[in-house]
């Protein structure tokens, strides 16, 4: 079966997938974090050009809900917020998380000023993520 590709066999693997219809190469998993007590922790697909609007500075993998009211092109933001959540995709189906909404949790901002997991304050996380990170 050299040469063919597993997304050409149009297996029903019981796994439902989007593809960028711009032919972008996929999707990025967005996981959304809120301050409720029944947050359910859930990760929503986008787009690369819907990620690159909620997520515009180079290697920035966080974001705050409260800041997405500041971003340029609004009327993009919100449309891709929208769609966005219509793309909600299982844990377990998902191929790695590439960001991390916070919603009401504006205190984590003190630990990831520059928006970035691997820029996060040295002292909240431990040895091993830190040389993970490169901040050891």
């Amino acid at each position: 079966m050299a040469g063919v590709r597993l997304a050409d066999l149009e297996l029903d693997l019981g796994i439902e997938c989007f593809t960028d219809p711009q032919g972008g190469g996929g999707m990025k998993n967005i996981q959304v974090i809120d301050g409720a007590l029944n947050c359910t922790f859930t990760i929503f697909q986008a787009t690369d050009e819907e990620f690159a609007l909620l997520f515009p500075e180079p290697r920035q993998d966080i974001q705050y809900a409260e800041d997405l009211a500041l971003l340029p092109r609004q009327e993009e933001v919100e449309t891709a917020l929208r769609r966005i959540w219509e793309r909600p995709i299982r844990k377990q189906d998902a191929l790695g998380i590439h960001g991390t909404l916070f919603y009401e949790l504006e205190r984590y901002k003190t630990y990831y000023r520059a928006k970035r997991e691997d820029a996060v304050d040295p002292s909240t996380v431990n040895q091993t993520q830190r040389r993970l990170f490169g901040i050891d």
